[in-house]
């Protein structure tokens, strides 16, 4: 069974490169955008069954520390209060 699958994974594996050898360049270059954006997004915690349609994602728990890429930064005065509610304190 091992094998069969390692064969199908083949064919497929050659068949998506003839598929791709065919798209002119720029839609070669959108194509390695959506892909980088899909291991991106399968990377931060989500997946995607293709067993299903292509709307259906299952969205699983974000692992520790998946926004590490990100480089967010926060503002030195965050946590402090607002101009806008300092009539409500």
């Amino acid at each position: 069974m091992e094998i069969i699958m390692t064969q199908t994974k083949n064919l497929i594996s050659e068949a998506i490169l003839k598929l791709i050898q065919t798209l002119p360049l720029q839609d070669l270059e959108l194509l390695q955008i959506k892909l980088y954006d899909q291991i991106q997004y399968k990377r931060n915690g989500y997946g995607v069954s293709l067993s299903q349609s292509d709307t259906s994602t299952q969205k699983f728990v974000p692992k520790a520390g998946s926004a590490k890429h990100l480089n967010i930064v926060m503002s030195d005065d965050f946590d402090e209060p607002l101009e806008d509610f300092a009539e409500y304190m």
